[in-house]
């Protein structure tokens, strides 16, 4: 590897996604899955008793740092096993649940339910034939001894209904696969993504929002679809604060000399210079690294009969935003007359046109780059219900260097970037 990239340190980049989740679709979706009926026990046998609370109306969300607080309108149907005669009673209340949760390290959900408090709408009524007799007060003690078991109930239907490991591991997946930019352009991007962690939840009047933070290596592509990268396993999970403002990106990115060569070929073969008597015509070009330094091989017909090597180095110009090659110096590899005969060539209109032609399609792919880039960021849609949004404010080439077959940059990328949750996902609704 060439000294000028040997000891350049590439630093992750950073991806922090502010997700924001509102609040009243996530209430409609939630009270659509749960539907009317939300426990139900009509086996008398166990305990002489039978339960059906069935939602009276819409629950009601409150969604702090690491517990869920919500309050669910009941109409209850109890039926109680008196050996001589069953008795039923019904009324209508509310009750206040407490649900703390834990993410472990592996990604499990672990929910823990309370009951906190629970209040009468419709007081309770025993019916006995034609006569109702208010029974709020065992009511309340039946109520007081089926806490336990209607709390373990909400955490099994958690359990049972959201596997939050299988989520995250797919979409960890996902990322790794390489991710079509442009598919007029060509362009294909693979993050490598290294790590993963999760700023707490904070609930506004309207929206729950937190921050996913990812760290990643990406890099760009031009040309066919990159193979993709032996997959990276799904890093433990983290609860960590970030006052990490917007995005930064160090993406490493290829400018394919097939595609460079494309271009020079398409605008110079057949082009003859001349100058006064003598005259070259251009057969062909094809690039090649050599150090740092690219090799632009001409071959040429008609006063010089030969190949001509132009040798510059690709260079960022901050001031013009431009990747340009400089200092173009010539070889030659058949020498059936000397160098200074071809005075004339080098320093006039062909050593011009083989710069202009290079310069113009190092400028086009960063542009190229640049407004595929902000193309994506303009409400992406990740996943039904799911959008990404952001605006890319800097773009700036860091290093550049040459291989074998490319022009290799590190461009640097800074904006912002949201991510807007309507609703639960497609695939939680089906469930």
């Amino acid at each position: 590897m060439d000294d000028d990239h040997a000891e350049w340190s590439v630093p992750l980049s950073v991806l922090p996604l502010p997700v924001r989740l509102h609040k009243a679709e996530l209430e409609r979706d939630l009270n659509r899955q749960l539907g009317t009926v939300l426990y139900e026990d009509n086996d008398l046998k166990d305990d002489d008793l039978a339960i059906r609370a069935e939602r009276s109306e819409d629950i009601r969300l409150q969604i702090d740092e690491r517990q869920i607080e919500y309050r669910v309108p009941l109409k209850i149907w109890v039926k109680k096993n008196l050996r001589l005669t069953n008795v039923e009673a019904e009324g209508t209340l509310a009750i206040n649940f407490r649900t703390e949760y834990q993410i472990r390290e592996d990604w499990s959900l672990q929910t823990t339910t309370e009951v906190t408090s629970h209040e009468w709408i419709r007081k309770p009524v025993l019916k006995l034939g034609v006569i109702d007799l208010p029974i709020q007060f065992i009511a309340n003690q039946v109520l007081k001894s089926s806490r336990q078991t209607i709390a373990k109930a909400i955490d099994e239907q958690v359990r049972a209904n959201l596997d939050l490991r299988a989520e995250v591991e797919s979409a960890w997946n996902m990322l790794q696969d390489p991710l079509l930019l442009s598919e007029e352009y060509h362009t294909w991007m693979v993050l490598h993504p290294s790590r993963l962690f999760m700023t707490p939840l904070q609930s506004n009047v309207d929206t729950i929002e937190s921050t996913i933070v990812l760290l990643s290596e990406p890099r760009v592509y031009l040309g066919e679809e990159p193979a993709r990268p032996e997959p990276r396993p799904l890093p433990s999970f983290t609860w960590q604060e970030s006052d990490q403002g917007g995005f930064a990106f160090v993406l490493q990115t290829e400018i394919p000399f097939v595609e460079a060569e494309r271009l020079a070929q398409q605008n110079m073969v057949g082009e003859r210079f001349s100058s006064g008597k003598r005259y070259v015509v251009v057969e062909d070009i094809r690039l090649t690294g050599r150090g740092n330094r690219l090799v632009v091989a001409t071959d040429l017909s008609g006063s010089y009969n030969g190949r001509v090597n132009l040798i510059g180095k690709p260079v960022y110009d901050a001031r013009s935003g431009r990747i340009e090659l400089r200092n173009l110096d010539v070889e030659l590899e058949t020498r059936n007359f000397l160098y200074k005969s071809l005075g004339w060539l080098f320093k006039g209109a062909f050593k011009k046109r083989v710069q202009e032609n290079l310069n113009y399609y190092l400028e086009y792919y960063l542009d190229t780059m640049r407004e595929t880039i902000q193309q994506e960021f303009d409400h992406f849609a990740l996943a039904p219900g799911v959008e990404l949004n952001g605006e890319l404010e800097d773009l700036r080439v860091q290093q550049v260097y040459v291989t074998t077959d490319a022009i290799r940059t590190w461009v640097g990328l800074g904006g912002k970037i949201e991510v807007d949750v309507h609703g639960l996902s497609q695939g939680a609704t089906e469930k």
